[in-house]
């Protein structure tokens, strides 16, 4: 289609989008937000991440920006955590990954009142803009004596672990690859592992 993602990114089936029908569908004169729930992200391990696809390359190519924002007190204040474009490498479709430890955000504190949201707009000129978002997920990494990301359980997190995760990469029910236990080995637990490299 005009910009529009021809499948979800986490092969669930089912995925947010600006607009999901034939012809023209895309943002128009204004803004579409989608936030989330309150969820609480009060740990300091706490990680937020998703997919995201935008595109606004046809009409009037490259007039607007994708915003990804956080609260940390449910909605009444907004901290942005990214704005993808109005060009760059992430504005001609594709789905692209992100994950965001929420301590490391500046201005952003871990409590019981996290929030995300995207906002995709076309505010320009009459540009074609299409964004979609998947896979959200609040993880936290837990480390409760034992070091997360030790696959092989040899008590080192090194590179036997990094090679057995890559070769689990996908979907996986409840393999020890999974570090986050969401059902998918990704780019989450792939940062985990990282952040106990011995």
């Amino acid at each position: 289609g005009r910009g529009d993602p021809p499948y979800d990114a986490d092969d669930s089936g089912a995925c947010f989008l600006t607009a999901n029908r034939e012809g023209n569908s895309d943002v128009d004169g204004g803004s579409t937000i989608l936030t989330s729930p309150r969820l609480d992200a009060s740990d300091e391990g706490a990680m937020i991440s998703y997919y995201r696809w935008y595109s606004n390359t046809l009409g009037a190519a490259y007039d607007d920006v994708f915003i990804v924002e956080i609260s940390d007190n449910d909605g009444d204040d907004w901290t942005v955590l990214e704005t993808i474009g109005p060009e760059g490498d992430e504005v001609d479709g594709g789905w692209f990954e992100k994950s965001f430890f929420i301590a490391d955000v500046p201005g952003a504190m871990n409590t019981e009142a996290f929030r995300i949201r995207f906002i995709a707009s076309d505010l320009g000129g009459p540009s074609t803009v299409e964004a979609g978002v998947d896979g959200v997920a609040l993880t936290v990494l837990d480390c409760d004596g034992q070091s997360t990301g030790d696959i092989d359980g040899d008590g080192d997190v090194d590179s036997a672990d990094l090679l057995a995760l890559l070769a689990a990469w996908g979907f996986c029910g409840q393999c020890p690859e999974d570090i986050d236990g969401d059902g998918l080995v990704d780019a989450a637990d792939l940062i985990m592992l990282l952040a106990h490299w011995t």
